[in-house]
């Protein structure tokens, strides 16, 4: 992953084929959400630990979608997907964001 400006990325494929995605209307999105506290603890990583920017993006991700997810359904749909995820993209080791996803969570997917 790449990043080239405040509402742009590039993501990557075995370091080849690259993948531009931009924001749009973000701003509208997020003032009707609610911006959780861990959404922003791992928004502020990325400057801090920038290295693991992928494993953030997912955590900050995964905070975000659950403090607003509408039902028990939808969130564990959330953290199936950020776990699944988080586990093909570090292999063998623990999650980076036990706060967002519970161990049960991270156990089971």
């Amino acid at each position: 992953m790449e990043i080239i400006s405040s509402n742009s990325i590039y993501l990557y494929r075995d370091g080849k084929n690259k993948t531009k995605l931009t924001l749009k209307g973000i701003e509208k999105v997020l003032d009707e959400m609610d911006d959780c506290s861990l959404y922003q603890k791992y928004m502020d990583k990325f400057e801090s630990d920038p290295g693991n920017i992928q494993s953030w993006t997912f955590c900050a991700n995964a905070a975000l979608q659950l403090c607003n997810a509408p039902n028990d359904n939808a969130r564990n749909t959330i953290l199936k997907q950020t776990v699944v995820t988080l586990k093909a993209i570090l292999p063998g080791k623990p999650c980076p964001c036990s706060d967002v996803i519970p161990a049960s969570a991270w156990n089971k997917y």
